[in-house]
């Protein structure tokens, strides 16, 4: 099975937005048959142009409401009220495999990128189908995850420090306006010494398609956990903060430590199962956030990818 299903211009006769929207609107059921089915639709040689172009697709095959990017880990841009850059990640390193905002009870059901500027070498987004990696870990990593869930834990500063500020996390800009935010998502928080900002969420990395029934494995875990970060940034990291402030971290719900082991098997099957493919100008990649995970490679050059959420 193809993964991604790609719908190209070549294959149905036409090249232009007004037809990708006419098509859109006459086999909506398709579109959404395949996205379950597959996790994955690719959109290509449309002569999509800009981020208006972009949004526009989106509008037409999702009817939902966009979703902000409130609550976001991840250095990212506004376009325009609803359409973001894509991650500012130094082009040198990699964004290792995801689901958007799986740290998270509150996460897009769909996600959508497009590509304005392609790199001029790698800078791929390569996707995996996270209902096979649930088939393929271990069972005893499958149980011990749905029974003790994942928390999450993000400290955030007031304005100087690493990552984002909870300013810019939750979009806010006073403390009142942040908690009454946090209170109202039923987000737990702490303030801790110098105004940081301590955000703890239990997340159940275990869970079932709500369309489809299939189990998924959706977890951020061996993203967030200080094992992901390379030695020489960890040693850095350690001298001048303790791990129960590091930016990202995270534990079982119940407070205890995740076993490496376990997270290095996840890490080495997940990007055994990553597919690659390269963008094109004007590429569309519509994403069930459930059902796929994401990332990216380093890259050379100029490279644009936009991205919407619903």
């Amino acid at each position: 099975m193809e993964y991604p299903y790609i719908i190209n211009s070549k294959y149905l006769g036409f090249s232009s937005k007004i037809k990708l929207e006419e098509f859109i609107l006459n086999n909506k059921d398709f579109i959404y048959k395949k996205i379950y089915e597959i996790g994955a639709i690719l959109f290509r040689g449309f002569n999509l142009k800009d981020a208006k172009d972009f949004e526009d697709i989106v509008k037409r095959i999702d009817q939902t409401k966009f979703k902000k990017y409130v609550g976001g880990d991840s250095p990212r841009y506004k376009v325009s009220d609803n359409i973001y850059t894509s991650t500012s990640y130094p082009p040198e390193s990699t964004i290792s495999m995801h689901h958007e905002k799986s740290y998270s009870n509150i996460y897009p059901k769909f996600i959508y990128f497009f590509c304005d500027i392609p790199p001029s070498f790698g800078g791929e987004t390569p996707i995996a189908d996270s209902r096979k990696i649930y088939n393929l870990l271990n069972k005893n990593i499958i149980d011990k995850f749905a029974a003790k869930k994942i928390k999450y834990i993000m400290n955030l500063h007031n304005g100087i420090g690493f990552g984002k500020s909870w300013k810019e996390v939750f979009e806010v800009e006073s403390k009142i306006e942040l908690e009454n935010l946090l209170d109202k998502l039923c987000i737990t928080y702490s303030w801790k010494s110098n105004e940081l900002l301590c955000v703890e969420e239990i997340v159940d990395p275990i869970i079932k398609h709500p369309i489809t029934s299939e189990f998924v494995f959706f977890s951020q875990a061996d993203q967030w956990h200080p094992s992901n970060l390379d030695d020489e940034i960890l040693s850095i990291m350690r001298q001048i903060r303790e791990e129960k402030d590091f930016y990202h971290n995270c534990t079982y719900g119940d407070n205890s430590e995740i076993n490496l082991d376990d997270l290095n098997i996840i890490r080495q099957l997940v990007n055994k199962q990553r597919v690659i493919f390269q963008w094109q100008k004007g590429d569309l990649l519509m994403l069930d956030n459930i059902i796929s995970m994401h990332g990216r490679l380093p890259f050379e050059g100029e490279r644009r990818i936009l991205v919407a959420m619903t």
